[in-house]
């Protein structure tokens, strides 16, 4: 008896298509609970999903999207979920001429981990420490991209018109700028007292009502709030775009760069009403006249300002056998920094990185960076910056079993601020295309931790990583590759 026939007729996959993607599950239970509004555990999943189309023997199309859904518990249980595009683009190549054009991530540097040049793509800090990479820190970007490659020279012009700003979280998880707890204990220390029986009880009453209202947003309505924190974008026209250019030239195992960047900043400088800044920080009640000003319907409590920078810069990359050493620098014409009163300060910035890197085939890989930021008009009083800033970083990969186990051990070391970060990652793969991945994100700062209060906050000497001591988490992911 012939064979029953299949119930949907197959086709030759079109020539010059590829896609592939993935999917996985993270679960990362927080190593130590060091208060009551910390996330116990974070659940993630999500999908990828990549495609491109050769449509021409010299154009291809590229799409990428994503899903996420993200479930914290903590003190409460939250759930987010949302749908973005990935890398997204049209590219066509004419002989040596290379035009790509979407939305996609652009990178200058030969640094991998400290790279002074890699400023055309803002950062989402909000989701920088995710468990092993499960999103990409970098946001892609609109962008024009033209190449001409003349070997042993080349030419890049970029264009970005629509300003993408960095993302950050202000309160409400784990790794915003105010720690978890610290709006909960800060807000009824910052309400004001008249003197007033009556009205002071009343005040009182009302600041618990207030907190829990403010911080028991679920996570959609509590970004909205935060939006509100975030000035309004440049406006979308030509004279707000970003404009850069890359000349490139290689001479045997030596690969030099030098680029120019035209651009605004990734976050505005913001400036605080002295009346509402000065009765915060003075932990005092607001006068008549603050009060008038403040109760003003046209009066502006923050406003912002996009400033341009200007970027010189150049990399120099020297091969010899496994080993590349690659060096980059770049002088910044604007930087915006902040003293411990909020009042905002402008500087240049001179910045320049090392790194050694060495392969030894697919099984030892490392690299190991050491950077210097400089502020080149500093301040005695400023918050969470200093004149100099010194860092160092390594990656090591051990690859064992033909590649089917995978050790690697990340670290970063600030040397003024005493902050270390460790993070040490097992991969196996399990099957085809199945991967199981283990890890542990340390983040130790060795200056006191800052009280819930907003003196301590301003007071802080460490940095960023010791900011987030207490957040340690280990991980587990499973994920399916296609």
């Amino acid at each position: 008896m012939a064979a029953d026939a299949a119930p949907w007729e197959t086709y030759d996959k079109p020539r010059g298509l590829t896609f592939g993607g993935r999917a996985f599950a993270t679960t990362a239970p927080d190593l130590g609970m060091h208060g009551p509004y910390e996330d116990r555990f974070t659940l993630r999943s999500g999908i990828d999903f990549r495609v491109k189309y050769k449509f021409a023997k010299n154009a291809r199309f590229a799409l990428g999207a994503k899903f996420r859904y993200v479930m914290r518990h903590g003190d409460r249980t939250e759930h987010d979920a949302w749908f973005d595009l990935g890398e997204t683009y049209l590219q066509f190549r004419v002989k040596k001429f290379t035009l790509r054009a979407g939305r996609y991530r652009l990178g200058w540097g030969r640094n991998a981990l400290l790279s002074p040049l890699s400023r055309l793509t803002p950062v989402d800090y909000t989701t920088a420490f995710e468990p092993g990479g499960a999103t990409e820190a970098r946001i892609s970007v609109a962008a024009v991209r033209m190449n001409l490659n003349l070997y042993p020279v080349s030419l890049e012009l970029v264009w970005i018109p629509l300003y993408t700003p960095a993302r950050i979280s202000f309160y409400g998880r784990d790794f915003s700028v105010l720690r978890p707890g610290m709006l909960e204990q800060t807000l009824p220390a910052l309400m004001p007292t008249t003197g007033a029986g009556l009205i002071d009880d009343e005040l009182r009453r009302a600041t618990p009502r207030l907190t829990e209202l403010i911080t028991e947003m679920d996570p959609y309505a509590r970004d909205g709030i935060q939006s509100y924190l975030v000035p309004n974008l440049p406006d979308e026209v030509i004279w707000n775009s970003d404009i850069g250019m890359r000349f490139g030239a290689t001479a045997g195992p030596v690969d030099v760069d030098v680029v120019a960047l035209y651009y605004l900043l990734d976050t505005p400088e913001l400036r605080i009403a002295d009346e509402l800044k000065d009765p915060l920080l003075d932990g005092r009640t607001p006068t008549a006249g603050e009060v008038t000003r403040l109760t003003n319907p046209d009066a502006e409590l923050v406003t912002s300002t996009y400033l341009r920078s200007f970027m010189a810069g150049a990399d120099v990359a020297i091969a010899a056998g496994g080993f590349v050493v690659s060096a980059e620098a770049a002088f910044d014409t604007t930087s915006v920094q902040y003293t411990r009163r909020l009042e905002p300060y402008r500087s240049p910035m001179l910045r320049y990185a090392v790194a050694l890197r060495y392969n030894f085939g697919t099984v030892v890989a490392f690299t190991a960076e050491f950077g210097h930021d400089v502020t080149l008009r500093p301040r005695q009083d400023t918050f969470l910056t200093r004149q100099h800033e010194l860092t160092a970083a390594f990656v090591g990969t051990l690859r064992l079993f033909r590649d089917r186990l995978q050790l690697t051990l990340s670290a970063s070391y600030s040397v003024f601020p005493r902050d270390l970060y460790l993070h040490p990652q097992v991969v196996v793969e399990v099957d085809g295309g199945l991967y199981a991945t283990f890890g542990v994100q340390l983040f130790e700062g060795f200056r006191p931790d800052a009280e819930p209060t907003l003196d301590s906050f301003l007071s802080y000497q460490g940095g960023i990583v010791g900011w987030f001591r207490g957040n340690d988490y280990a991980y587990g992911t499973i994920e399916y590759r296609f």
